[in-house]
């Protein structure tokens, strides 16, 4: 096809990548306590047990644990390793936030814990620099000598995963005469670890 020739994608780190804890609002509140660390969305002043006694009753609370070994990994369990892992802080949702986010829904307990699960592994790819960002260009030459340059027609950026799957790469490629193979063939010479 020849717009196939003229037109391209390719997938790179996109190391402008928000912190998906400071610029989304996730349903869980991430409290962390670090000495080196600003991570997740509070670090409160006061001890841990006394923050968690101060929690509206009814808050579901659930351990947020870390693991710092060249790179840092959060996790929902335990590392079981003494030397590079233990506890960060808590996640938790209080009773107000549960019911807004799903009224009069009796699941509303366990569909939170499905979005702790997401907001767990979108804040970990984060931190693993496992972000990317997709760029759509064209090629504009000259059709006698052949030099041109390519130029970028779109970009769309902050997408986060280890996978291919879990990234969820969309943008209107079809648009450009390109096809979600397209995107799959660029993510396959990403450097992306896969």
């Amino acid at each position: 096809m020849e717009n196939k020739e003229t037109m391209r994608i390719t997938i790179d780190h996109d190391i402008y990548c928000d912190n998906p804890r400071t610029e989304n609002d996730g349903m869980w509140t991430f409290a962390c306590w670090h000495k080196r660390y600003s991570m997740g969305d509070i670090q409160p002043e006061e001890c841990m047990s006394e923050f968690i006694s101060a929690l509206p009753k009814g808050t579901i609370i659930k351990p947020l644990y870390m693991m710092d070994h060249s790179i840092q990994t959060i996790s929902l369990g335990s590392f079981s390793d003494q030397w590079d892992s233990g506890t960060l802080g808590i996640v938790y949702l209080t009773p107000e936030k549960l019911k807004d986010e799903f009224p009069d829904d009796p699941n509303a307990e366990a569909k939170a814990a499905g979005y702790l699960d997401g907001e767990v592994s979108e804040y970990n790819n984060w931190l693993h620099g496992e972000c990317y960002v997709l760029t759509i260009e064209e090629w504009e030459g000259c059709e006698h000598c052949g030099r041109g340059e390519w130029t970028t027609v779109d970009r769309c950026g902050e997408f986060l995963g280890e996978t291919f799957d879990e990234c969820g790469f969309y943008c209107d490629v079809e648009a450009y005469g390109l096809s979600m193979d397209d995107v799959k063939a660029a993510w396959e010479n990403c450097d992306s670890g896969e």
